[in-house]
């Protein structure tokens, strides 16, 4: 049979290990935001060598129909960041990232259509 205390004080371990779990929750949602920012900021510096090669070297190294593809839902996830979600970083993140898209996008159309702007 087991052991029930009759006690009328509350049981500090159970007390404590609550404490514990919530500061577990609250590191690992603290880590995940930071690595959240971290591969925003990673994703936006990776389209910079199509960008490179686009703007400066004039070669058409993008596929138009992926970023006509990427750009459209892209531009989806930042307006819906805008007006749905209350979350600043993810709208900077997905901002990033469909402003990133747009240029590669532009710059591949003036490119592929000869310098059209």
């Amino acid at each position: 049979m087991p052991y029930v205390s009759y006690n009328s004080e509350p049981d500090q371990s159970l007390y404590n290990e609550t404490l514990v779990l919530r500061g577990m929750k609250e590191l690992l949602l603290h880590a995940l935001i930071i690595s959240y920012a971290g591969t925003g900021i990673i994703a936006t510096v990776a389209y910079w060598p199509t960008i490179k090669d686009l703007y400066y070297h004039k070669k058409l190294s993008a596929n138009l129909t992926s970023y006509i593809l990427w750009t459209a839902t892209s531009g989806i996830t930042f307006l819906y960041s805008l007006f749905i979600l209350p979350d600043l970083l993810f709208r900077v993140i997905s901002g990033l990232n469909f402003g990133a898209c747009a240029l590669i996008l532009l710059l591949s159309i003036n490119l592929k259509y000869n310098n059209l702007f």
